[in-house]
Order: C-alpha cells, then sequence, then structure tokens
C-alpha cells in the first residue's frame, strides 16, 4: 500500500460521516483541493498526501492515535500536518504567519488551494475577512520562496 492510499484509508476513516456546511460529504472537500493543486500545477506527492490529511488531527477531539497513525505513514506527517492545523487557542493571524514562515511550498500550496476550495462554498462574511487578509500573505511567502529557488 502506498503512502497516498495510507492516507486515504486514514481520512475516510476520520471523515466518514462528517459533511460540510453545504451538505456534501467532507472527502469533496479533499478531492477538490487535489483538484485545485493540479490546476495550478503544484500537486505533487507531498501536496496531495498533505491535501488529504489537512483537517485530520484538527477534527479529533483526542489525536494521540491519530498522530502515531500520521507518523507511520511517514516520520515528518504529524509536523507537516500540525501546521496545518488550526488550534482554538490560537489567533488566525499567527497560524498563517506560522505557515509563511515555515517556507515549505508544499504547506503553503496546500492551504491557499483549501482557502480557495473554501471560498466557493458561499463562505461567511467573517471567513472572506479572514481569507483576505491571509491569502495575500500566504502568496507573498510562495513568491518569496520561489524567487529564492530561482538565485540560488
Amino acid at each position: 500500500m502506498t503512502k497516498i492510499d495510507e492516507a486515504w484509508k486514514l481520512a475516510k476513516r476520520i471523515h466518514k460521516d462528517q459533511k460540510r456546511f453545504n451538505g456534501q460529504p467532507y472527502i469533496n472537500h479533499i478531492n477538490d483541493i487535489i483538484c485545485i493543486l493540479k490546476e495550478i500545477n503544484l500537486l505533487n506527492n507531498y501536496t496531495e498526501l498533505y491535501a488529504i490529511l489537512h483537517d485530520t488531527i484538527e477534527d479529533i477531539k483526542d489525536n494521540t492515535d491519530i498522530i502515531k497513525e500520521l507518523h507511520g505513514i511517514e516520520e515528518h506527517l504529524p509536523l507537516k500536518i500540525c501546521l496545518l492545523t488550526h488550534t482554538k487557542n490560537e489567533s488566525y493571524k499567527d497560524y498563517i504567519d506560522d505557515i509563511a514562515s515555515n517556507q515549505d511550498i508544499n504547506i503553503i500550496a496546500v492551504k491557499l488551494a483549501d482557502m480557495i476550495q473554501n471560498l466557493t462554498e458561499d463562505p461567511k462574511k467573517k471567513q472572506r475577512e479572514k481569507y483576505r487578509k491571509a491569502l495575500p500573505i500566504l502568496i507573498k511567502a510562495l513568491i518569496d520562496i520561489t524567487n529564492k529557488k530561482k538565485i540560488d
């Protein structure tokens, strides 16, 4: 079984009864993010893996076992998924700043695709406002990483 297969198995188990605001199965959200990553030419093994699992820690109250399962799929995976997890005791600005400052193009790409997908589902005014502030930060980080790679 590949890492991607293992990730899908875990995501389907965690999100099996979960619905999006529009009533669609949560798993559709993941598929849409993967499609967006493909459309913007940022789909690779890492972005696919992170997209599949991006909400697994956030959506489970006791996530100790999930973190162990993530580690079993790939050693660095819990850290990467934790970066994509917005905790209740963290401001959204700090969360976005952490993603941007991590300088991982794959994490930034997944968060951007997640936000784009969320914006397609008739978001509430508060969500649009926080995304309006966050998107430029993430886009700038993505551009900075790309420009740095061109220089190196």
